[in-house]
């Protein structure tokens, strides 16, 4: 838990963080997010399976480093929080076109779901 109120010593928490910073770091993720169009263009230029294993690459570096950036800086981890759903925009709209492109035509949906 997240303290609120830094002159209170009775508060639960180990960062001391404004709510703006807290709400930051929260839509960090879904502003990343927003960006997963982009991801579609480089996998129809370097192939879906090196753009997925990049971007499970690069999530879980950013996974085992967030505590880190945590320590150093609200700000860097508001920009870890972001690239991380940027990643994440990367793997959903790549595996959508994986499974568009290996699935069966009569089994498309079944197969979609199944990768969701």
């Amino acid at each position: 838990m997240v303290k609120k109120d830094c002159s209170d010593p009775n508060d639960e928490g180990e960062y001391c963080w404004s709510d703006g910073i807290q709400a930051y770091l929260i839509g960090a993720y879904f502003y990343g997010y927003a960006l997963q169009f982009i991801p579609t263009i480089v996998a129809g230029k370097f192939g879906f399976n090196r753009v997925l294993r990049f971007s499970t690459l690069i999530s879980a570096v950013i996974q085992c480093t967030f505590p880190a950036a945590v320590d150093v800086s609200p700000i860097l981890a508001i920009v870890l929080q972001g690239l991380r759903g940027f990643v994440a925009g990367i793997f959903l709209s790549n595996s959508m076109a994986c499974a568009h492109t290996w699935g069966l035509k009569t089994e498309g949906k079944m197969f979609i779901s199944s990768v969701v």
